[in-house]
């Protein structure tokens, strides 16, 4: 990318999200990417300004994608319960609120709670676990499960590892 002045980048920005048609905030996930993909293939300021129009349909078709993705996950869900249910079997629904971590040798995963799961990347906990798991702060304990969530007020943005989770996940 090249590199160009905080106030350069916040006025492409500001452009690009008054012709986004799916923009949530000065770090619009999607803003930011393409600020950055036009830049590393040489575009200046004046051309990304020049094609907005081009990036407003590049926005709706990203956000149309996402909405859709969200949508379908959302109906086989509907649909999986309503076989099992015609089958005589009672699907079960996971309503944990707890982001629960799993450490195994080979790396890491996060189990979130169904508020998270339409936008998991940028869940405060995922992004804090990115971020932080591995460093000398916040080395990865033993294998197993564990509650976690992602600090707030003097802790904002840090790794918080809970309790031990022994029960087996359903």
């Amino acid at each position: 990318m090249t590199d160009t002045p905080a106030s350069a980048d916040a006025t492409v920005l500001a452009a690009l999200a008054a012709a986004c048609g799916y923009h949530d905030g000065p770090d619009c996930e999607h803003c930011v990417d393409t600020l950055n993909r036009v830049r590393d293939k040489g575009m200046t300021d004046a051309q990304i300004l020049a094609d907005l129009e081009l990036f407003r349909v590049d926005h709706n078709l990203w956000a149309d994608v996402t909405r859709l993705r969200i949508e379908l996950e959302r109906a086989t869900t509907e649909r999986v319960a309503l076989v099992l249910t015609s089958l005589g079997m009672t699907p079960t629904v996971d309503d944990d609120p707890r982001h629960i971590i799993e450490f195994r040798p080979d790396g890491w995963t996060i189990k979130h709670p169904l508020a998270c799961r339409p936008r998991l990347f940028d869940c405060p906990v995922n992004r804090a676990a990115e971020t932080e798991l591995g460093t000398k702060r916040c080395p990865a304990p033993p294998p197993g499960r564990y509650e976690c969530r992602a600090g707030d007020g003097d802790l904002v943005g840090m790794f918080l590892l809970g309790d031990r989770v022994d029960q087996a996940e359903g």
